[in-house]
């Protein structure tokens, strides 16, 4: 009988014993919690934004990037007045003009050249969801990074007159040469830089 009423207050005291730990465990990660609700830090928090490819455009005003560039190019159009940016993963294959094919007397190869058609579509594009996205931006810049077929041509290759048609396209659409090159490439929306990584 001693000895059943010795465990039965063992138990009891085991029980709240148990209780009193669970509420202050309970207390502890409500008062965690609100230390870390009211938490700020101290430094700048960077957003990016991933661009798949086109037709998705993709809107920032801190940074844009890309991953997977062949040969495709980063376009980005962005104002120059304000943070604000759109970028595109484009396939040069829909402004490639494979009708039109000319003899490299250099690599003994033929090369093609590039339909401005498609990109001046892409150029709108990006122009009419910047305005959409950033409020009436008027003073639009653009930038542009070649994938990484693009880059370390051989200058004996036909590649590298490819290239170099594509370059002239582009300079003619976006009045501007391609800044970089590379398999992932992102933009700088506060410094309007464009760099690999």
């Amino acid at each position: 009988m001693y000895e059943a009423r010795q465990n039965k207050k063992m138990e009891s005291r085991i029980i709240e014993t148990s209780f009193h730990n669970n509420k202050n465990h309970k207390e502890n990660r409500i008062t965690r919690q609100l230390s870390l609700e009211n938490c700020k830090p101290d430094f700048p928090i960077m957003q990016m934004v991933k661009v798949g490819f086109h037709p998705d455009i993709q809107y920032c005003d801190k940074e844009l990037s890309t991953e997977g560039l062949g040969n495709c190019i980063a376009i980005v159009a962005y104002d120059s007045r304000k943070a604000a940016a759109v970028m595109t993963h484009y396939d040069t294959n829909y402004a490639a003009d494979y009708d039109k094919q000319y003899w490299d007397s250099v690599s003994k190869k033929k090369y093609y050249g590039f339909d401005h058609a498609d990109l001046l579509r892409v150029k709108g594009e990006l122009n009419t969801f910047l305005k959409k996205k950033s409020k009436e931006s008027s003073d639009i810049l653009y930038c542009i990074g070649l994938g990484s077929v693009w880059q370390n041509v051989d200058p004996s290759s036909n590649i590298w007159m490819i290239r170099d048609n594509l370059i002239h396209k582009l300079l003619d659409v976006f009045n501007v040469e391609p800044c970089t090159a590379g398999f992932k490439i992102k933009f700088d929306v506060i410094t309007k830089t464009m760099s690999t990584f």
